[in-house]
């Protein structure tokens, strides 16, 4: 991929979120740096709305298991226009609306800045239509697709319940499993959230902190649902087979409150006679599947482009308030997405 240009009277220059080491939401400093250059094969894009998520929380301090070189200009995904591009570029234009996000790139970073350059091979076309920042949200609606369509044993799920049915991915898993029919139960810590989740297209909503979680899903679905979406895991988990149907799967893809205890497997052993079946799941198993991964992220654009899907943009923030985007996504009172704006 293209550098930064040097040596040159003629450098443009643009904002840019870079941090030189790791730790609180501090060590972000927005900087003056060359605007990058499109390269044969690239295109250069001008940033309309950036997506902060929990990967940028992860880089930032340091804990990510795919850290970037530092110093780093963070960030994953962003939206926007293209603003020139390389030589043998045929199938993009400039002024096309676009999306970016670093999955598709050789290493995760470079979304918090004004401008952003990519090969043109790992960038998705957006329809003139698409709002720039519902679509720098569409990172999370990439992870619940593949959530819904990889996870499950079910060759045709029929119902889910989700952890953190207020977050950007439990909000995005709503929608999602909602437009293909099935019975959603949205799981959340607050009457607010709870609400939330109904507003995105949650059949029920049960707040957690409130009610058996496993009782409320069995009364619910009358008798247990095909998935369960736990991005918490923790000492919750061994309780969650008891709210599966038979050969239904429970989802941990984050571990917000530690690893599950050692009843785990006993918990599963007492269900035996309805083969649960409990999974990991991290959007880098798609690390080698460039083909499987892209097609997944047309299915979410296509949503977004019919209607299919709304992402709900809780707040945005100028690119220079980056230090506060990050404190109040580590508060966890957010329901949707933030946004940067460059």
């Amino acid at each position: 991929m293209s550098t930064f240009p040097v040596n040159s009277s003629t450098i443009k220059m643009m904002k840019a979120v870079r941090i030189e080491t790791t730790g609180g939401p501090e060590v972000l400093q927005l900087v003056d740096a060359p605007r990058p250059i499109a390269g044969p094969g690239e295109v250069l894009v001008r940033n309309s709305a950036i997506g902060v998520g929990m990967p940028d929380m992860l880089v930032r301090r340091g804990v990510y298991a795919w850290m970037p070189k530092l110093p780093a200009v963070i960030g994953i995904e962003s939206a926007g226009v293209i603003e020139s591009i390389g030589d043998g570029v045929t199938e993009f234009q400039t002024g096309q609306k676009v999306y970016i996000n670093a999955r598709d790139l050789p290493e995760r970073s470079g979304g918090y800045a004004a401008y952003r350059v990519a090969p043109a091979n790992a960038v998705h076309a957006l329809s003139s239509h698409v709002d720039l920042q519902q679509a720098a949200a569409l990172g999370n609606y990439q992870v619940a697709e593949s959530l819904l369509r990889m996870c499950s044993a079910f060759p045709a799920p029929r119902s889910v319940a989700i952890f953190g049915a207020a977050g950007g991915v439990g909000s995005a898993a709503i929608q999602l499993a909602k437009a293909r029919g099935w019975l959603v139960i949205g799981l959340a810590g607050s009457i607010d959230k709870c609400a939330f989740a109904l507003n995105q297209g949650a059949h029920y909503s049960v707040n957690y902190r409130e009610h058996d979680v496993v009782d409320a899903i069995c009364k619910l679905s009358s008798g247990g649902v095909d998935l369960i979406l736990d991005i918490a895991s923790g000492d919750s988990v061994p309780d969650l087979f008891a709210a599966l149907n038979p050969f239904g799967v429970v989802v941990s893809y984050g571990f917000l409150e530690g690893e599950p205890t050692a009843r785990t497997v006993p918990s599963m052993r007492k269900r035996f006679g309805h083969s649960p079946g409990w999974r990991l799941f991290s959007m880098h198993s798609f690390d080698g599947l460039k083909d499987l991964r892209r097609d997944i992220s047309k299915t979410v654009i296509k949503s977004l482009e019919t209607g299919s899907i709304a992402p709900h943009i809780y707040k945005s923030f100028p690119l220079g308030e980056v230090q506060a985007a990050h404190r109040l996504f580590e508060q966890k009172v957010q329901m949707g997405k933030l946004i940067l704006i460059p």
